[in-house]
């Protein structure tokens, strides 16, 4: 029976696709040798089980086919990877990271305009290296800051466009960063987005234009969307425009901080990144204007794909556009061949045919929140609507002669939004017979006042935007860590207003040419919704309805997320099977549609609480040096759990970037890296904030953290003379969250059982000391070992505690990254540790750390371990014995 089951499934194509799919995922299981032997092998199988009329055997053999499949394309595309020369040279140190090479190729998109310079997409051909030629096929990403006049005319006047062969002189850079357990690997990121490698040009008179590219359609389509990218700067604010370029022409490095935020706080950011949304949008738009002018729909549906895939083109044909294209066209076909369009089975087809194209989508996070996104509209929300529409529209008839059999409320809320009175009534006049149907009083009242079908679409829309929630709920979790209550009601609100605001745009821009001063009003009118879709998440923020930011469960814990899918599968097959209109044994589904939903709500609990998400070292002392570049941040967990954040990394910020209006949309070192790792170790807390100094290397990541995480209390050294900067900033920061702030100096002690932080520095009269003179220096005890703390203190520093404390320790923080002006030769002595931890990243601005500072630690008998080389170092001790882990083995 389970076979024959099998054979007659009513989604091949999702059938097939999950197969492809397993075989994608098992290949590092299974080689390309078995693979090749067992495909065919299962293709004969299957002819010759069909041959025998057993469908069964030959279903399960074409799945094994496809499995197989599945297995050599990723090998295939492994391959097609490895072969890119250009990552080659670099993953085989043929070329090194960073160093100066002279690369030559053409740009395979149109140049990317940013608040401070310019993105240049290139393919490479060729690299010379210190003398040498190489080929270098492959992608290369490029920066070119511009902060000048002279810079912008000089860019200018170079003319590049899709398809100019340039020649750059530029520092490339190929190589890990940020290596900490839970971060997202920046390498991995730019990888998934085809970049082999990336860099940041010094200056536009490294830039030479070699000749000019092909007139092709790539190139006019690429010259329409940088002419509207120049008319959108031109005609809105630089916010709106900022927002309108990402919404129609897929520039996201123009959104602003404070509109991305805003959009994230609401659950809604995803409808600023052209997808799946903006693709249905306008394909549904295209579609409505063709039936006014053509009957055929083989026609209609060639047009419209035609358009949507130029669109695609033209945006730059990143794996989103191209997925949420690709979905549309098999999605909308299903009509054409007479299929149902919302199934399964037109989503498996483009599952199926994006892995054909493209193996690694499997693994791209994008991927899995479309598709997810679209199964849970598919297989959730649309039976539920059906059946809505089915209960509320009940009457007996031959094949329904009873009363639908479910819960109360959802017969009414049926009946409300789908029963007719006047229908029912012009029925039983053309009826031989009648009779009487008690159905809710509030359906013939909505009826009368002509509301039904407003309140049809907003009940569908709740719907959908709860299905799409609690699919991507684990998700949300694992790869955002931000759970927006207000998302269910925002995303019905948000999306039409940005389909609005697209409209009036296009509209103004193309008004702009005939008519100046009507395009100016319309482009305020523009501003206002931009400005109402910025602030729609402010009520809900203020009741506390915004955005929760939630940790993760790891190692063990994480099989939560298993089981809450294995039941979110439950209920799907539960609801598709789901009848309330019959009373065979089937029936019995609806019991099962709600134990699946209460199962389902309990996961959902325990996912948002995490009250298991916390992990403890039992008893040991744990600090966590974080890799964060060029900055310091270092995690001590006490035996008793809690916790002490010591510094937090931290970018520069500039005085050019502080004078604009807004800030650019990116994500900081306190947020992306410190923040994620914090989650990874299932935490929503950090019980004590120390800021060894004002420095932004230091202070920025904790401003960050003061905003995401519940804060007991923070320490600094001293107020004097920081009323701007990053203090001020963090200090702001502390008070929105009434966290209370208190100065360390020297001899103050916390206690923690056994555990005791000892402040060596600054004095209490330290007042006139330089910015990294005042630098907090802590030691932390635990039975019979200590770990030293030093912030940024110089020599100076160095030698004032040589002779006011015994500074011998097991474990030294190494002062200021690793420069030469720290850790002195007596200070080094006087340490003695047996790791030093240098905390800089692998390519740091300042030449950190020194040769000769490395070969001190060392000499003295200390084992140097550097954050940038060896990603974070982890330090364990329960008093006696020290164990010391990296993330980089």
């Amino acid at each position: 029976m389970g076979l024959r089951r099998f054979a007659f499934n009513p989604h091949p194509l999702a059938l097939l696709a999950a197969c492809f799919a397993i075989g994608i995922g098992a290949s590092d299981w299974l080689s390309m040798r078995v693979a090749l032997s067992l495909g065919p092998l299962a293709v004969i199988c299957a002819l010759v089980a069909l041959k025998r009329e057993r469908e069964g055997i030959a279903t399960l053999c074409v799945a094994v086919a496809y499995l197989t499949a599945g297995i050599v394309a990723w090998q295939i595309e492994e391959g097609r990877s490895n072969s890119s020369s250009l990552r080659s040279l670099y993953e085989t140190r043929r070329i090194e990271s960073g160093e100066p090479v002279e690369l030559t190729g053409t740009l395979a998109r149109a140049p990317e305009r940013t608040l401070d310079g310019v993105y240049l997409f290139i393919e490479t051909s060729r690299l010379r290296y210190r003398g040498d030629d190489f080929a270098a096929r492959g992608q290369a990403q490029l920066f070119l800051p511009l902060r000048d006049r002279e810079a912008e005319r000089k860019y200018r006047e170079l003319k590049l466009e899709y398809g100019t062969r340039v020649r750059v002189f530029v520092r490339l850079e190929r190589e890990e960063s940020f290596r900490n357990p839970g971060v997202e690997s920046p390498l991995a990121v730019m990888q998934q987005r085809g970049i082999d490698a990336w860099g940041t040009i010094k200056s536009v008179l490294l830039i030479e234009r070699v000749s000019d590219g092909e007139r092709s359609l790539f190139w006019w389509l690429a010259q329409a969307r940088a002419e509207a990218a120049e008319k959108i700067d031109g005609l809105f604010a630089a916010e709106t425009a900022g927002l309108l370029k990402a919404i129609l022409l897929g520039n996201r490095y123009t959104i602003s901080r404070a509109i991305g935020e805003s959009f994230r706080e609401g659950g809604t950011f995803h409808i600023l990144v052209i997808s799946g949304t903006h693709i249905a949008f306008l394909g549904s738009l295209i579609l409505l204007i063709l039936r006014s002018l053509v009957r055929n729909r083989v026609a209609q549906y060639v047009v419209t794909a035609l358009c949507l895939w130029g669109y695609a083109l033209a945006v730059g044909a990143e794996a989103p556009v191209t997925r949420a294209a690709l979905m549309w066209t098999c999605v909308s076909f299903a009509p054409i061949v007479g299929r149902s369009a919302p199934s399964l089975n037109a989503l498996g087809g483009s599952a199926l045919a994006l892995l054909i194209w493209r193996p690694q989508e499997l693994f791209d996070r994008s991927f899995h929140l479309t598709f997810l996104s679209v199964l849970a509209i598919v297989a959730l929300a649309w039976p539920i609507g059906k059946r809505m529409r089915e209960v509320g529209q009940w009457r007996p008839t031959r094949l329904t002669p009873y009363p639908p059999r479910c819960a109360r409320w959802f017969r009414v809320l049926a009946e409300t939004l789908f029963w007719s009175e006047r229908e029912w009534r012009r029925e039983l006049t053309r009826s031989l017979y009648s009779y009487r149907l008690f159905k809710t009083r509030a359906a013939r009242a909505i009826e009368r006042w002509h509301l039904q079908r407003a309140l049809r679409y907003v009940a569908m829309a709740l719907i959908i935007s709860c299905a799409t929630q609690l699919a991507l709920l684990p998700l949300f979790v694992l790869y955002f860590h931000r759970v927006s209550l207000a998302g269910v009601l925002l995303n019905i609100v948000i999306a039409p207003l940005i389909g609005a605001l697209a409209i009036l745009a296009s509209f103004a821009l193309l008004l702009d040419a005939a008519n100046a001063h009507l395009a100016e009003r319309v482009a305020s009118a523009c501003e206002a919704l931009v400005a109402l879709t910025a602030h729609a998440v402010d009520p809900f923020a203020k009741l506390g309805l915004g955005a929760l930011r939630l940790p993760e469960y790891a190692g063990s814990g994480a099989m939560i997320y298993l089981i809450y899918y294995a039941i979110f599968i439950a209920l799907l097959r539960s609801v598709a099977r789901w009848d309330p209109l019959r009373f065979d044994s089937r029936s019995a589904e609806g019991r099962w549609v709600g134990l699946s939903s209460a199962a389902l709500s309990l996961c959902v609990a325990i996912v948002i609480a995490h009250p298991w998400s916390e992990r403890g070292e039992g008893g040991w002392l744990r600090v966590d040096f974080l890799d964060v570049g060029q900055g310091d941040a270092a995690l001590i967990t006490l035996p008793s759990g809690k916790t002490v954040l010591v510094d937090g990394g931290g970018r520069p910020r500039y005085d050019l970037e502080e004078e604009r209006s807004f800030e650019r949309d990116r994500r900081s070192i306190g947020e992306a890296v410190v923040a994620e790792y914090l989650w990874w170790r299932g935490l929503d807390h950090v019980d004590y904030l120390v800021a060894t100094h004002a420095d932004a290397d230091h202070i920025g990541g904790l401003i960050d953290i003061a905003r995401l995480f519940r804060v007991r209390a923070a320490f600094v050294a001293s107020t004097e003379g920081e009323e701007n900067g990053e203090f001020a900033r963090f200090a702001a920061a502390l008070c929105a969250r009434g966290i209370p702030l208190y100065r360390l100096s020297r001899g103050d002690l916390l206690r923690d059982g056994a555990v005791a932080i000892e402040t060596l520095w600054p004095p209490s009269e330290g007042m006139g000391l330089r910015d990294n003179e005042r630098s907090i220096v802590l030691r932390v005890r635990y039975g019979e070992r200590s770990l030293l703390f030093t912030g940024d203190i110089e020599s100076g520093v160095e030698e004032r505690l040589v002779k006011s404390a015994d500074l011998r320790c097991d474990v030294v923080k190494v002062a200021h990254h690793g420069s030469r002006t720290s850790s002195s030769p007596d200070f080094v002595s006087a340490t003695r540790p047996s790791l030093a931890v240098i905390s800089v990243g692998r390519r740091s601005p300042f030449g950190h750390p020194h040769a000769e500072v490395v070969a001190r630690w060392r000499t003295s008998g200390a084992r140097v371990l550097i954050t940038g080389e060896m990603g974070m170092v982890t330090v364990l001790t329960d008093g006696r014995a020290l164990d010391v882990r990296t993330a980089v083995r």
